[in-house]
């Protein structure tokens, strides 16, 4: 936070989703906005089932795509991650080679 003219103000930056990467089994590579890529693994929101069963299936896991806000990641059937938790779950990973 800074002080200025008396007020305080935030300068928070929200984390973004650049790219995501459907790899084997149930693991999302992702590219965040800070240039950090991270292995984001599934798998223990798919054992708990419910509409996160549907992810099991590596072609539907494969549909996941970014919300038009960079904020997180969606499926068809509406599961879905915010990128506050993609961030702090995933395992950092080398740079992507382009």
């Amino acid at each position: 936070m800074a002080l200025i003219e008396g007020k305080i103000e935030t300068m928070t930056e929200f984390i973004k989703i650049k790219m995501i990467r459907p790899l084997s089994g149930s693991v999302l590579l992702v590219t965040f906005s800070n240039g950090e890529n991270r292995y984001v693994e599934y798998g223990h929101l798919i054992a708990k089932g419910g509409m996160w069963a549907a992810l099991a299936d590596p072609d539907y896991f494969a549909l996941a795509q970014i919300d038009e806000y960079e904020r997180g990641v969606f499926w068809p059937n509406g599961a879905d991650s915010c990128a506050d938790a993609m961030f702090e779950r995933g395992t950092l990973a080398q740079p992507i080679a382009s």
